[in-house]
């Protein structure tokens, strides 16, 4: 025992850990003990003072050439990151064993390298999910990676690199950028899309490198169209376009929109759809995307887009569509007469032919034919085209009449009853047609309807289709049993049809049609059928069921199909919205199925904008409106515009939660309305009920400040929250400004408030703010707010005075700036970073395996402060710089700038052995010299290989000078500081993966002693777990078997023969070798040797 020691270590795990460096064991050993300390972690059985020890022995652990050693080190290392209050993977130097794992080459099976790999990726999604940090190190691997051929990794990879530079904001890694441009030509992800445009806005490193970003613009320029994927690079382009920051910082300031427009004539069928996409305009007053359109419209004209765009519409038929889409809407606001595009580019010569127009009087049938027509016995010779001239034109008008049409119609009911429904056939359309031809004719009259009555087989036709109905299977869209359906539905439709299905006694069978129908394709098909004209009859109930469904999926279609009957329906649409929709709320609510509320109170918003007596309705349910006050405050907004409402409010609490928590709140909605017109993500509507469409675009959502000033009782209350939302607009919060800027705007749009917005600056005010802000999002949403405005002549010239004016694009104005340049305050910002990186982005075509293509990044979980500080680009001229640099490189690389290695209390003896062990190197041969020289060279691809080559030769001939701890640590912190490939990398990696990564200083002097009991015990547990097929859970809860010597013969046992001590009871040991375990184990090894081989003699 060494007397100088002074800290005992007493835990199994890193006793264990320690045995297993000093006994020498096999890989598979080592593995199999490794996954029982991986059980062990889980209780924790360690304390934090060891964690130097225990990271010491698991780094010389990780040397072993074993796939499965390392996965199991790397695992040990995550959950020990799990357990730690402070980040230790760079105090450690866990990051180097993930950045090996990852660039290691495992032949063999790919598997073992996958489970090593996915281990890794484990600790980094860790590391950058909870503690919201990853180190630069494992990103440049992450890097070589993203760029090997192993594609499978490439999704995954790409989703961390998302989140790690809108962690690191101020960490400038060139290679990331160039990997975000070549993943938006190559797949056109809106994920990546989302973090060039946070770049953009944040003014990001790679956001602000204009020849990074005009790579995006490069496919457009190329003759050969088949390298690229021009539907994805129109995409992302698109994407970027359609936010302000990708329209101000790449459109305007990089030029990209001018670049886009020189491309015009070569690539047009390319770059119409873009332009499509983004002018959605449609002269529709209160879009959202209204503002956008006219803005970006106007900045087109300065790029001569329209005569551009007219000239490729002589000879191009999506030019000239996109041209005279918009034409009209912009044609009256031009000094110059601009010249439509021909009619021969747009549509060709309509050729009639006459022989086909006219039609032959021997192809009608003479009207007495018709009238004399009989069914045939046989029913496949019914000539249908009679028979439907017959019901639709010649039906009997008396009894006369009726009684000579009876046999024709009572074949009819008896060929429907029976061969067509029963028979497996498809129906034809004109068969189909007849059907409901039939029995409309019949309930017109009192007369039909008792001719009905008198067929049993009709009836049981009707039971037989209903009852189909319940079946769980699909059933085929041309069965009979839909087209019999549909005169069902008819029949519920009318007060005929209604009192013969109560003579039939099918009333309660069709109510139970929503309790009873499971198979969703099914519902869909009669939701579409059911219809409410003329007279609602018992469709309402029938629907009603659906609607009020315990099943959400049926609920959410009958709201689905409810919102395109109201579209096409002559039925009243508030009986529907008194008498369907109102009541599912209430239904709702009582059950408290709140999330089954939003889809059917986006319906009832819909429905009280566009209707009148459906809005007077609600305003007197004071149930409903406390059930939307509860939900929704946006669409309680636009209810609040009605002073009729008021009493059943208590609008100061409303004002109250508006200044809040609304304004905010309301910034989410009025962005998801404006993507909702871009992308028409059907999801927008369901989540965000407060959002209304017309023809697919989203109108601006309502706002209190834009609905309870509409009468003098509401803008008196929000008269006094006007300076405290001027003051809001002086926040350091982008949010909080764009909340004061919406709250300010929607109480300018309405009449009467002029006197407000002028003794309050209001004006003056959201212009200085924006113009003063770096943020484009907040210019934007000045262009959006200012284009609110209820225009007069103040306000006008308070506009002209700071620099705006009025564009008006078709019956819609826009404000804005006029001149952009100033607006924008375009600098050099761009040239920053614009430097050429130290290798290409390399082009892949694969399908990803291994992560799920769904994974989807946290990318709106943003940090409030970045701990890192940036890393400047370095050169890498290896020839005149090299010797005088490489001392202060290899002394920065020893001192990790941002590890928490630098605070430990041993760190300037790790210095002092380092440079000592340098020094002797150098007396004999500068090891380090061409060590530094050849990886550094590595870098260069003309020098690469030499150095490589020389590189080799060295670790062959002096292998245990070069693989060094300090000599790896070096290397890892040159591919930490430079894009090395996966290649250059994994050579590296090689060169030493027998030196550990972590020396702990108090090992190697002594300094810590090991409890030799615990000790001998480990041996023990070892030794015991071996013997057995499947490795035990826990080596901590491990209970050794204890023998007596007095009646066994303990060397005939199955026992550790190093350690038999540990197999004896504490008493008898005493007994028996005359002093305690305690007294034994501090004796000299050579006399602890002879007590135990006296032990086992015995």
């Amino acid at each position: 025992m060494n007397d100088n020691a002074t800290t005992q270590i007493h835990s199994l795990f890193a006793i264990t850990l320690r045995e297993l460096t000093e006994l020498e064991q096999k890989s598979g050993t080592i593995s199999k003990i490794l996954s029982c300390l991986e059980a062990d972690l889980d209780k924790q059985c360690y304390s934090i003072s060891e964690l130097p020890i225990i990271a010491h022995y698991l780094h010389q652990i990780y040397t072993t050439p074993s796939s499965y050693v390392r996965t199991s080190v790397i695992n040990i290392c995550f959950q020990l990151e799990l357990f730690s209050d402070e980040i230790i993977c760079e105090l450690y130097n866990f990051d180097y064993l993930v950045v090996n794992s990852l660039d290691q080459r495992v032949a063999g099976s790919s598997c073992r390298s996958d489970e090593e790999k996915q281990a890794c990726f484990k600790y980094i999604l860790f590391l950058i999910h909870s503690k919201e940090f990853l180190p630069l190190s494992i990103v440049r691997s992450l890097i070589a990676l993203y760029l090997s051929q192993q594609r499978q990794y490439k999704t995954f990879v790409l989703s961390i690199l998302c989140e790690f530079s809108i962690l690191n904001e101020d960490i400038f890694v060139p290679e990331i950028g160039e990997i975000f441009v070549d993943s938006l030509i190559n797949n056109g992800s809106q994920d990546i899309v989302n973090v060039v445009t946070y770049g953009f806005e944040h003014h990001l490193p790679y956001a602000t490198n204009r020849l990074l970003m005009s790579q995006l613009i490069s496919p457009l320029s190329q003759f050969d169209d088949t390298f690229f994927s021009y539907d994805k690079v129109c995409n992302s382009l698109t994407s970027i376009l359609m936010t302000w920051p990708g329209l101000f910082a790449f459109g305007i300031e990089m030029d990209a929109l001018s670049y886009i427009m020189s491309c015009f004539q070569n690539k047009t069928r390319y770059i119409i759809p873009i332009f499509k996409k983004l002018l959605i305009f449609k002269d529709i007053p209160n879009i959202v995307t209204n503002s956008y359109c006219g803005f970006l419209m106007k900045m087109l004209m300065s790029y001569d887009f329209l005569p551009i765009i007219n000239n490729l519409a002589k000879t191009s038929s999506i030019a000239a569509n996109l041209y005279n889409s918009f034409l009209p809407h912009i044609s009256k606001y031009f000094e110059h007469k601009l010249p439509r595009s021909g009619k021969n580019a747009t549509q060709s010569k309509i050729q009639v032919n006459p022989s086909e127009i006219i039609v032959k009087m021997s192809d009608v049938p003479i009207l007495s034919d018709i009238l004399s027509y009989q069914l045939p016995a046989d029913i496949n010779l019914y000539d249908w085209n009679i028979i439907q001239m017959r019901l639709s034109m010649l039906l009997p008008s008396n009894d006369n009449e009726f009684k000579i049409s009876r046999n024709f119609l009572q074949g009819l009911i008896f060929y429907y009853s029976g061969p067509f429904l029963h028979h497996n056939h498809t129906s034809k359309a004109i068969i189909n047609e007849c059907l409901i031809d039939l029995f409309d004719f019949l309930i017109e009259s009192t007369r039909g309807v008792y001719f009905i009555q008198t067929f049993d087989c009709l009836r049981n036709a009707f039971i037989f289709s209903i009852h189909s109905l319940y079946q769980k299977n699909a059933i085929d869209s041309k069965n009979p049993i839909w087209p019999f359906f549909t005169a069902l539905a008819h029949l519920m439709s009318t007060q005929n049809g209604v009192n013969l299905l109560t003579k039939f006694e099918l009333l309660d069978s069709l109510r139970r049609l929503g309790e009873l129908c499971s198979n969703l394709k099914v519902i869909e098909q009669i939701l579409s059928i059911i219809r409410f004209q003329p007279d609602g009859g018992w469709a309402i109930p029938v629907y009603g069921q659906f609607l009020n469904a315990d099943n959400p999926k049926v609920s959410s279609l009958a709201i689905k199909e409810l919102r395109k009957k109201l579209k096409s329906t002559s039925y009243p649409k508030v009986k529907l919205f008194s008498m369907l929709l109102i009541p599912h709320i209430k239904t709702i609510h009582r059950l408290n199925e709140f999330g089954r509320i939003y889809e059917p109170l986006g319906l009832l918003n819909e429905m009280i904008h566009s209707d009148q007596s459906c809005f007077d309705l609600l305003v007197n349910d004071k149930h409903v409106l406390s059930i939307i006050a509860q939900f929704d405050h946006f669409i309680y907004s636009f209810i609040l515009s009605d002073p009729k409402s008021h009493p059943h409010t208590d609008l100061e609490n409303e004002i109250n939660w508006w200044m809040n928590e609304g304004n905010m709140k309301y910034l989410d909605v009025y962005d998801k309305s404006v993507e909702y017109s871009f992308t028409q993500n059907q999801d927008i509507l369901l989540r965000y009920p407060s959002i209304i469409t017309t023809q697919e675009l989203a109108t601006i959502p309502s706002h209190l400040f834009s609905q309870l000033p509409r009468n003098e009782t509401g803008l008196e209350l929000l008269r006094n929250k006007v300076p405290e939302l001027v003051k809001l607009c002086e926040s350091n919060s982008i949010k909080e400004k764009r909340a004061a800027f919406f709250a300010l705007s929607h109480l300018a749009s309405v009449p009467g408030t002029c006197e407000i917005i002028i003794e309050n600056k209001i004006t003056e005010t959201l212009i200085s703010e924006a113009l003063n802000s770096k943020s484009y999002v907040m210019k934007g949403t000045l262009i959006n707010c200012l284009s609110m405005f209820k225009i007069n002549d103040p306000i006008s010239m308070i506009l002209r005075t700071n620099g705006f004016e009025l564009f008006v694009l078709g019956h819609q104005k826009t404000i804005i700036p006029t001149n952009i340049n100033n607006f924008l305050e375009i600098l050099s910002r761009f040239e920053k970073y614009e430097h050429s990186c130290s290798e290409s982005i390399k082009y892949y075509y694969s399908n990803y395996n291994f992560i799920n293509d769904d994974y989807k990044m946290p990318i709106n979980s943003i940090p409030s402060s970045i701990p890192n500080q940036i890393l400047k680009p370095q050169t890498d001229n290896a020839d005149a710089s090299l010797e005088s640099n490489n001392n202060s490189l290899r002394e920065n690389c020893l001192n990790r700038s941002i590890r928490s290695v630098s605070r430990n209390e041993n760190t300037n003896d790790i210095k002092s052995e380092v440079k000592n062990d340098t020094k002797n190197k150098k007396a004999d041969r500068d090891v380090y010299k061409e060590l530094s020289k050849g990886l550094i060279e590595l870098l260069n691809p003309i020098t690469s290989k030499d150095a490589k080559g020389h590189l080799f030769a060295l670790s062959r001939e002096i292998p245990n000078e070069v693989a060094t701890a300090d000599n790896a640590m070096y290397a890892h912190r040159l591919m930490e500081s430079f894009s090395y490939s996966e290649e250059e990398r994994s050579f590296i990696i090689s060169l030493f993966k027998q030196a550990p990564l972590f020396v702990n200083p108090d090992i190697i002097e002594n300094k810590f002693s090991f409890s030799q009991k615990n000790s001998a015990i480990s041996q023990a547990i070892i030794f015991h777990i071996l013997q057995k097929p499947d490795a035990e859970n826990s080596i901590e809860n491990y209970q050794l078997p204890v023998y007596s010597l007095k009646d066994t013969d303990i060397k005939a046992r199955n026992i550790c023969m190093n350690v038999p001590e540990v197999y004896i009871s504490d008493e008898e040991f005493t007994e028996t070798v005359g002093m305690s375990k305690e007294e034994f184990y501090n004796l000299e090894e050579d006399e602890k040797q002879k007590i135990r081989e006296k032990l086992i003699g015995n």
